[in-house]
């Protein structure tokens, strides 16, 4: 059965009232993506973050990501932002939907639909071998996949060559 296309639904952007309500959780921590690791090296930078305060990894949609958790300098005691109007584009753009979910992550536990998220270097510890193998199977599976491509394409020692 083929599925129906659906429309997007269309975004607006956070108001005040929106950011006061939802707790800020955009404003008090900042994630970027690093590099998916394929290594028992690629491992030990991600490790080494987990070592201090304040820091996590986490893994959405397939792609690896680093959090820090740190409120943002403009950031007023009541949830407030003192630059509101002239914000960065960043803080602008991060919207909510229409009608009925929301996106923004302080109104729906969004770590909850994260695949994984390490708080501390022994959960990633103990998620590493299972990862690694599964990385090794996959290559290997490739591999395969590769090699039987290359031996239907491969002339057969019974063709004439010109």
């Amino acid at each position: 059965m083929k599925r129906q296309a659906v429309a997007p639904v269309p975004l607006r952007s956070a108001t005040r009232q929106d950011c006061v309500a939802c707790g800020q959780r955009c404003c008090r921590s900042i994630s970027f993506e690093v590099d998916t690791p394929a290594s028992p090296e690629d491992f030990d930078h991600l490790r080494w973050m987990l070592a201090h305060h304040n820091v996590f990894v986490y893994i959405e949609h397939g792609e690896w990501y680093v959090e820090v958790a740190v409120d943002c300098a403009m950031l007023e005691d009541d949830g407030s932002c003192r630059i509101y109007e002239t914000r960065p584009a960043i803080c602008r753009e991060h919207g909510v939907e229409m009608e009925p979910a929301v996106l923004c992550e302080g109104l729906q536990d969004v770590i909850a639909t994260y695949e994984r998220y390490f708080t501390g270097i022994d959960e990633l510890e103990a998620f590493i071998p299972g990862y690694l193998e599964g990385l090794k199977k996959k290559k290997g599976a490739a591999r395969r996949t590769l090699d039987a491509v290359r031996r239907a394409v491969r002339p057969s020692s019974h063709t004439k060559r010109k």
